[in-house]
Protein backbone atom coordinates (compact mmCIF):
# COMPACT_ATOMS: atom_id res chain seq x y z
CA UNK A 1 0.00 0.00 0.00
CA UNK A 2 1.31 3.00 -1.41
CA UNK A 3 1.45 5.54 -4.11
CA UNK A 4 3.85 7.25 -6.13
CA UNK A 5 4.56 10.73 -6.00
CA UNK A 6 6.48 11.82 -9.07
CA UNK A 7 8.75 8.83 -10.13
CA UNK A 8 9.24 7.92 -6.33
CA UNK A 9 7.53 5.82 -4.86
CA UNK A 10 6.43 6.01 -0.70
CA UNK A 11 4.32 3.79 1.66
CA UNK A 12 1.07 4.85 2.86
CA UNK A 13 0.11 5.67 6.67
CA UNK A 14 -0.69 2.56 7.20
CA UNK A 15 1.75 0.92 5.52
CA UNK A 16 4.28 2.50 7.53
CA UNK A 17 6.31 0.55 10.44
CA UNK A 18 9.63 1.60 12.71
CA UNK A 19 11.55 -0.55 10.31
CA UNK A 20 10.81 2.39 7.41
CA UNK A 21 12.88 5.08 9.71
CA UNK A 22 16.22 3.61 8.61
CA UNK A 23 16.05 3.19 4.80
CA UNK A 24 16.80 6.39 3.31
CA UNK A 25 14.46 8.41 1.18
CA UNK A 26 13.84 7.83 -2.64
CA UNK A 27 15.87 9.17 -5.31
CA UNK A 28 15.63 9.80 -8.96
CA UNK A 29 18.58 7.50 -8.57
CA UNK A 30 16.64 4.78 -6.36
CA UNK A 31 12.72 5.89 -6.95
CA UNK A 32 12.20 2.33 -5.60
CA UNK A 33 13.98 1.87 -2.57
CA UNK A 34 10.89 1.96 -0.23
CA UNK A 35 8.79 -0.11 -1.75
CA UNK A 36 11.62 -2.50 -2.40
CA UNK A 37 11.82 -2.17 1.57
CA UNK A 38 8.03 -2.39 2.19
CA UNK A 39 8.36 -6.15 0.61
CA UNK A 40 10.91 -7.61 2.53
CA UNK A 41 10.00 -10.26 4.87
CA UNK A 42 11.28 -8.08 7.71
CA UNK A 43 8.77 -5.21 7.21
CA UNK A 44 5.87 -7.73 6.17
CA UNK A 45 6.47 -9.41 9.92
CA UNK A 46 5.92 -6.03 11.23
CA UNK A 47 3.44 -5.25 9.49
CA UNK A 48 1.19 -7.68 10.54
CA UNK A 49 2.98 -8.38 13.72
CA UNK A 50 4.45 -11.61 13.40
CA UNK A 51 7.70 -13.01 14.68
CA UNK A 52 9.84 -12.93 11.30
CA UNK A 53 10.48 -16.64 12.33
CA UNK A 54 7.29 -17.48 12.04
CA UNK A 55 6.87 -15.92 8.42
CA UNK A 56 10.46 -17.92 7.44
CA UNK A 57 8.99 -21.12 8.63
CA UNK A 58 5.96 -20.58 6.72
CA UNK A 59 7.37 -19.40 3.84
CA UNK A 60 9.82 -22.75 3.89
CA UNK A 61 6.04 -24.74 3.82
CA UNK A 62 4.90 -22.87 1.40
CA UNK A 63 7.58 -23.04 -0.93
CA UNK A 64 8.58 -26.35 -0.98
CA UNK A 65 5.38 -28.10 0.00
CA UNK A 66 2.75 -25.87 -1.70
CA UNK A 67 -0.55 -23.93 -0.76
CA UNK A 68 -2.86 -26.79 -0.30
CA UNK A 69 -0.82 -28.25 2.10
CA UNK A 70 0.16 -25.32 4.36
CA UNK A 71 -3.60 -24.35 4.58
CA UNK A 72 -4.24 -28.31 5.77
CA UNK A 73 -1.17 -27.77 8.92
CA UNK A 74 -0.86 -24.21 8.92
CA UNK A 75 -3.33 -23.48 11.93
CA UNK A 76 -2.09 -26.75 14.08
CA UNK A 77 1.62 -25.71 12.83
CA UNK A 78 1.60 -22.75 14.53
CA UNK A 79 -0.23 -23.25 17.57
CA UNK A 80 2.57 -26.26 18.12
CA UNK A 81 4.99 -23.44 17.07
CA UNK A 82 3.35 -21.16 19.92
CA UNK A 83 3.55 -24.07 22.35
CA UNK A 84 7.36 -25.27 22.00
CA UNK A 85 8.29 -21.65 22.78
CA UNK A 86 6.33 -21.07 25.49
CA UNK A 87 7.42 -24.02 27.40
CA UNK A 88 11.13 -23.79 25.88
CA UNK A 89 11.16 -19.65 26.20
CA UNK A 90 12.68 -18.98 23.74
CA UNK A 91 12.13 -18.43 19.58
CA UNK A 92 11.74 -21.31 17.68
CA UNK A 93 15.01 -21.55 15.08
CA UNK A 94 14.49 -22.04 11.38
CA UNK A 95 16.19 -25.58 11.68
CA UNK A 96 13.64 -26.63 14.45
CA UNK A 97 10.78 -24.64 12.36
CA UNK A 98 12.05 -27.02 9.28
CA UNK A 99 11.85 -30.04 11.10
CA UNK A 100 8.31 -29.38 12.75
CA UNK A 101 7.25 -28.97 9.06
CA UNK A 102 8.56 -32.30 7.99
CA UNK A 103 6.77 -33.60 10.78
CA UNK A 104 3.65 -32.39 10.05
CA UNK A 105 4.11 -33.37 6.45
CA UNK A 106 4.89 -36.93 8.00
CA UNK A 107 1.35 -36.65 10.27
CA UNK A 108 -0.69 -35.92 7.01
CA UNK A 109 1.12 -38.67 4.94
CA UNK A 110 0.37 -40.99 7.58
CA UNK A 111 -3.16 -39.78 8.54
CA UNK A 112 -4.26 -39.58 4.34
CA UNK A 113 -3.18 -43.35 4.23
CA UNK A 114 -4.89 -44.49 7.31
CA UNK A 115 -7.88 -42.71 5.41
CA UNK A 116 -6.99 -44.72 2.19
CA UNK A 117 -7.17 -47.99 4.79
CA UNK A 118 -10.73 -47.22 6.25
CA UNK A 119 -12.18 -46.76 2.54
CA UNK A 120 -11.10 -49.72 1.26
CA UNK A 121 -11.96 -51.85 4.25
CA UNK A 122 -15.20 -50.48 4.11
CA UNK A 123 -15.70 -51.28 0.43
CA UNK A 124 -14.97 -55.01 1.22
Amino acid sequence: MGSYQGLRWFPSELEKQQCCVIVREPTRAYPDVLKDHCRSAGHVAMLHDVRYEHLKIFHYLLRHHGQRVAAQIGDELYTTIIAFERLGGRTITMDEGRKFVKRFIKLINQRSNQDGDKQKSSEV
